[in-house]
């Protein structure tokens, strides 16, 4: 039981012990932690050289490390000197000067370690209002000096009339100067106003003011007269303008006139443009009807040779056919003669000699039946010539007509084979 009690105890102490040491490693870490508002300047240093710088950053600080923090608001430095014109008057000078910390990489350490600004981690809780200012009350004044003695030194060099006429030369001139003279400091000049610029000597500020006024009235005569010189050019302006008007209302008559004339002229070009393009159509028109009259009827006229054509071919294919028929027909025949005649010569061959004698008389008694037959004789007699009766003389005609048939024959034989 004891030793249970102990454990629980030893325990207990060891968790006690993780949260203090957890406790104190978070109080450390917070310390090590720096977040720098969104109005003022972070700056890290260390061995005496800048490590990182911001506005409104989130830094960690090593222990060997420094931090700085200040305002990062505009700064505003009023003056007012007492310093001698060109002309060795004097003259009284008001203005303010608006300036910051320049945002440079080793700007903020520059006007930290220059300006003394004051480091606000360094005031106390009560000090509030001096949370915004970056300069304390020595070097405040002191800046003021060296605005005040540039201010000093630049007036020397301008005539006051200049300056009280063209204060915004100075203006350039001295915010150039002060820049310069400012820009080892870390700090960048944001704008330069005068308030006021004005003569300390109460006699030369009565001169100025009675020469003031003077130029006032004499202004104000050179306006009266300008006036009165304006309402006269403004007469002759306005009567020249009213004749320039008649002139140009007479001009826009005439214009309006011609372009009337114009118009109409127009209007007539286009009326008769108008009946040349239909005239124009219409003969466009005539001539698409002739050509596709002359087109058609020549499509007809083809269309009729090539009728004729067709037929002049068929008639052609005909004569050709018949043609053809015929001479195949008169081939037929020639065949048919031929195979007649060769039927006819193999029948003779065939036949006997004493046949052949008999047909050859009664063919030979024919013809000459035939032969006497066709003789223009009304009244034949026979006249006998010599001492043979005429029987002998019969035959002896008969056997020459037999011979001459015999020798007819013979040639026939032979040309039959070719």
């Amino acid at each position: 039981m004891r030793f249970e009690e102990l454990m629980m105890s030893t325990t207990f102490i060891a968790v006690l012990a993780a949260v203090a040491l957890a406790a104190i490693i978070m109080v450390v870490c917070l310390r090590l932690v720096v977040v720098g508002r969104p109005d003022e300047w972070v700056l890290k240093i260390r061995n005496g050289k800048l490590v990182d710088a911001g506005v409104g950053i989130v830094s960690v600080r090593m222990p060997w490390e420094r931090i700085v923090r200040f305002t990062a608001a505009m700064q505003r430095v009023a003056f007012t000197s007492s310093a001698l014109s060109s002309e060795s008057l004097p003259i009284s000078v008001e203005g303010f000067v608006l300036w910051s910390v320049s945002p440079d990489h080793d700007g903020p350490f520059r006007a930290f370690s220059k300006l003394g600004i004051v480091d606000t981690r360094e005031l106390p809780d009560r000090a509030d209002r001096y949370r915004k200012h970056l300069l304390q009350r020595p070097q405040h004044k002191a800046f003021q000096l060296l605005v005040a003695a540039l201010v000093e030194r630049q007036v020397a060099r301008i005539p006051l009339r200049s300056l009280l006429s063209s204060p915004d030369e100075f203006v350039a001139r001295f915010r150039e100067q002060l820049i310069e003279d400012v820009k080892q400091m870390g700090v960048v000049i944001d704008d330069v106003q005068l308030l006021q610029i004005r003569p300390t000597d109460p006699d030369f500020l009565r001169q100025l003011s009675a020469e003031i006024e003077e130029r006032t009235r004499e202004e104000a005569a050179k306006r009266r007269l300008g006036a009165d010189e304006e309402i006269e050019q403004r007469q002759v302006e306005l009567a020249s303008k009213l004749e320039q008007e008649k002139i140009e209302a007479e001009r826009a008559n005439e214009v309006k006139r011609a372009r009337t004339a114009l118009k109409i002229q127009e209007e007539k070009a286009a009326l008769l443009e108008a009946q040349f393009d239909a005239r124009r159509r219409e003969l466009d028109h005539e001539h698409s009807l002739r050509l596709m009259e002359g087109a058609q009827n020549h499509a007809v006229k083809l269309a009729q040779e090539a009728n004729a054509l067709v037929l002049q071919g068929e008639v052609t294919r005909r004569e050709d056919q018949v043609h053809t028929a015929n001479l195949e027909r008169i081939r037929c025949q020639a065949q048919t003669e031929h195979d007649t005649i060769a039927l006819l010569a193999e029948v003779e061959e065939a036949k006997s000699d004493s046949l052949r004698a008999h047909e050859l008389s009664c063919l030979s008694v024919e013809r000459m039946a035939e032969a006497f037959g066709n003789l223009p004789m009304e009244q034949a007699q026979w006249l006998t010539v010599g001492n043979q009766s005429p029987v002998e003389t019969l035959a002896s005609l008969f056997t020459s007509w037999r011979a001459l048939d015999a020798n007819a024959l013979s040639s026939k034989k032979t040309k039959s084979p070719q």
